[in-house]
């Protein structure tokens, strides 16, 4: 019998869930559940301590600790600890802080940097936020929260809404752990900072893209592969720009960024049925596959509404692109289509993501991607066809309190 995976989903909704995956076995359809279902509370599965919007999660890599974002917490948001339960994955809250800016969207731990550190942008509060860590993996409240404004920085770009201010979307840890690439959405490129063992952030360069690209998260080549290439998903132009990246010395202190390839569309050739143009749609989530042959980018077709998207309508695709392993490159012409299994995707994640140990079995050569898709209001599994890395949908949950993240434990 197949071993079971687990997720914790977070969103809109006000609650995290934890879901669990049994892939398909012995003639068994796989399932996908949610873990001791309950009304929350301490201790409890469903957890509603996370503040209005847990729309981003980070997980330690011994699965120790969680923690959740609260975008919609007014005047500044809400960054909240968890211990996990080794057993039954239970979340106990150890505190809150504040975000100290407006909306955070997304975190990083630094878990290579003595004391440890987590990394937060605020989209709307225009700066990223370093608080320490402690031993148990709770904030540190006695030691100060160091504060990147990016206020003055940079030139908002031309887009007449969507660019108006600085917006840092993504805080991203390249694989040596030395150094955290941050997307600003608001003024077209990236800002990169060292890393230093104390996990202290010092700027190194600026990343120029196209006016109007508007940068939400980027996605570095695996380290199965030798060469290093970053992979940015523009949400605003749903595009892709590819860099090659390389590093001065082996501590990796001086990266520098080629631009490989530039504004390769990640759009269908036209919107179908009921979707709307596509001035109003706006890509989501970007990763490379395990292998380093493909690259993934999920287009959402209608206008990010957090609370009444629909299932009504054309679900939303996935763009696939194959890579060229010796360059980096994607392959534009070789682009192919997948439904994405609904309204709406948001965030998704393949199952090498997983931090825990697995003892083989039923399934375990087999890779599978979970993806929140937001409208719809469901998590939806599937395979990974290993011949041309589409997808197989495998099974789904709705009623999810409109998942933005579908996080892999």
């Amino acid at each position: 019998m197949a071993e079971p995976y687990h997720l914790f989903v977070g969103g809109y909704g006000g609650c995290i869930y934890t879901l669990e995956f049994t892939p398909p076995s012995q003639g068994k359809k796989a399932t996908l559940t949610e873990t001791r279902p309950s009304s929350g509370g301490e201790g409890s599965t469903v957890v509603k301590s996370a503040g209005a919007a847990p729309t981003w999660l980070t997980l330690s890599s011994d699965r120790a600790y969680l923690y959740a974002t609260d975008e919609w917490n007014e005047p500044q948001g809400l960054l909240t600890a968890y211990k996990v339960d080794p057993k039954t994955l239970a979340l106990k809250k150890l505190s809150t802080v504040s975000s100290l800016g407006m909306w955070p969207c997304h975190s990083s731990l630094l878990e290579h940097t003595h004391p440890r550190k987590f990394v937060s942008t605020n989209y709307k509060g225009s700066s990223i936020v370093v608080h320490q860590v402690k031993e148990d993996g709770d904030f540190d409240s006695e030691v100060e929260t160091v504060v990147h404004s990016l206020a003055e920085r940079g030139t908002p770009g031309p887009h007449s809404w969507r660019q108006t201010q600085q917006h840092p979307h993504e805080a991203h840890v390249d694989r040596t752990a030395k150094v955290l690439v941050v997307s600003d959405l608001g003024t077209d490129d990236l800002r990169v900072y060292l890393i230093s063992p104390s996990g202290t952030l010092t700027h190194h360069v600026d990343v120029a893209l196209t006016p109007s690209s508007g940068p939400r998260h980027v996605a570095f080549s695996p380290p199965t592969v030798s060469r290093s290439t970053l992979y940015v998903l523009n949400e605003l132009s749903n595009s892709v720009s590819v860099f090659r990246v390389t590093y001065a010395d082996n501590e990796a202190s001086t990266p520098s960024f080629e631009l490989l390839q530039d504004s390769i569309s990640t759009l269908p050739d036209a919107p179908k049925g009921t979707q709307s143009p596509f001035e109003r749609w706006h890509a989501s989530e970007i990763k490379v596959h395990p292998s380093g042959k493909w690259l993934y980018i999920a287009n959402r077709a209608e206008d990010h509404d957090p609370l009444n998207g629909t299932k009504e309508g054309e679900n939303d695709s996935v763009a696939i692109f194959p890579i060229d392993i010796d360059t980096g490159k994607v392959e534009p012409k070789g682009r192919k289509l997948i439904d994405c299994g609904g309204r709406g995707p948001r965030h998704f994640a393949f199952s090498t993501e997983s931090k825990r140990e697995r003892k083989g079995g039923d399934g375990e050569e087999d890779l599978w991607v979970a993806i929140a898709v937001h409208d719809s209001d469901e998590v939806v599994l599937s395979k990974v066809k290993e011949e041309d890395g589409t997808w197989e949908e495998m099974a789904r949950l709705d009623g999810l309190g409109r998942p933005g993240i579908a996080l892999w434990v």
